[in-house]
């Protein structure tokens, strides 16, 4: 399989992820275009309550600890089989960073899993508040055409870093009332409320790295301080590195629970490497976690992914796995087994994410020799 359809596969995969998850149709891994025919500025809207993103905090430095895992495999050089070669995976406090810069606007990686690095920045990405400014009628269109005014066709000596100007000038069009005005608005609002649509933005480290910042607001589940990043590496030649990444707004450990329980219902995200080759592996996550015993119950329905006979990404059963763990002050860790076969066993560790253990998030190894599996968890508590 050539470099490029695996790239293609692993977006394809990510946009079916998220086209079955909130009912949509399953797009093709390109840029957005703009009415120019110019791609749209992608931006990061994984996280709606992180600080750079919260409206009363504005764009401020910031720094994540990342919890990681990767898989590695080599191509065989007289076949198309992928061998797999090393499962790694580091916690939280192990040193792996994601850094968010306010005044440049990148996000850049600093992770390490046994053997394999990902480093290098992302950006610019467009940072846009959750909510409308006061005062706007087009408030979170105004602030994508603001951030890249020249993408979409406007002055950048006019339009850069200026919402308020924006939505004037897009008030005036819809003032002016006239075919070319009202088509030239909807253009412009069409465009930006398609990036507003979008379910995942890809982008290259300056080595060469594919990493895929994943949106889960409002679509799989919808988490406020939690995300996930997924990243390919082909930068060394005959072997690829799939990567996942966990990362947000940590619980204080003073503010998590010492009594009553909560469930907390989420999704994964990861690969599995099985019959010499790696495909997308998904599927929903559950903690029952009762933190005056500080013991949980863990169960995974994985799903994997394969290519239909129309070419779209299809999700198909593939096993469930039930566990039990433990709390450990702000973070949790435990052990499962396949319901189906007791000789695929794996582990998971967590943490707790919000002000008040709002969500969880973490990473998930499984394996028995003839399989592989690795990825990232998040998942967000329910109303009792």
């Amino acid at each position: 399989m050539s470099a490029f359809i695996k790239k293609l596969a692993i977006g394809s995969a990510l946009l079916a992820l998220s086209a079955c998850a909130s009912g949509g149709s399953v797009g093709t891994p390109n840029d957005v275009l703009l009415p120019n025919g110019d791609p749209a500025p992608r931006r990061n809207t994984i996280l709606t309550e992180i600080s750079y993103l919260h409206p009363a905090e504005g764009n401020v430095d910031e720094v994540f600890d990342v919890a990681a895992v990767t898989l590695t495999v080599t191509q065989d050089p007289n076949s198309s089989a992928l061998l797999f070669s090393e499962g790694t995976r580091g916690f939280f406090g192990d040193g792996n960073s994601f850094t968010y810069d306010a005044s440049a606007d990148t996000f850049t990686f600093d992770v390490t899993s046994g053997s394999n690095t990902l480093t290098g920045s992302i950006g610019p990405l467009l940072t846009v508040h959750p909510v409308n400014a006061a005062g706007l009628d087009y408030g979170v269109q105004a602030y994508i055409m603001a951030a890249f005014p020249d993408r979409f066709g406007l002055s950048p000596a006019i339009y850069l870093g200026n919402p308020q100007a924006v939505d004037s000038y897009l008030t005036s069009l819809a003032t002016q009332g006239d075919p070319a005005s009202t088509a030239l608005l909807n253009s412009l609002i069409n465009a930006a409320d398609v990036i507003l649509a979008s379910d995942y933005f890809a982008y290259s480290t300056a080595a060469g790295v594919d990493v895929f910042q994943l949106k889960l607001v409002n679509n799989a589940i919808s988490s406020l301080y939690t995300s996930l990043i997924a990243w390919q590496d082909e930068t060394v030649p005959g072997q690829i590195t799939y990567g996942v990444g966990v990362y947000g707004e940590r619980t204080p450990v003073y503010d998590v629970p010492i009594t009553g329980s909560a469930r907390y219902e989420g999704t994964t995200v990861g690969q599995l490497w099985n019959e010499n080759r790696v495909n997308y592996l998904t599927g929903g996550v559950t903690f029952d976690m009762d933190f005056l015993t500080r013991q949980l119950d863990f169960t995974y329905i994985a799903e994997v992914g394969e290519v239909g006979i129309d070419g779209q990404t299809v999700f198909l059963p593939y096993d469930t796995f039930t566990g039990t763990g433990e709390i450990t002050n702000d973070t949790f860790f435990g052990d499962f087994t396949s319901d189906s076969d007791d000789t695929m066993v794996g582990q998971f560790e967590g943490a707790f994410f919000g002000l008040a253990a709002d969500e969880v998030g973490g990473t998930f190894v499984f394996g028995n020799g003839d399989a592989y599996g690795s990825g990232g968890f998040i998942a967000v508590k329910q109303d009792n």
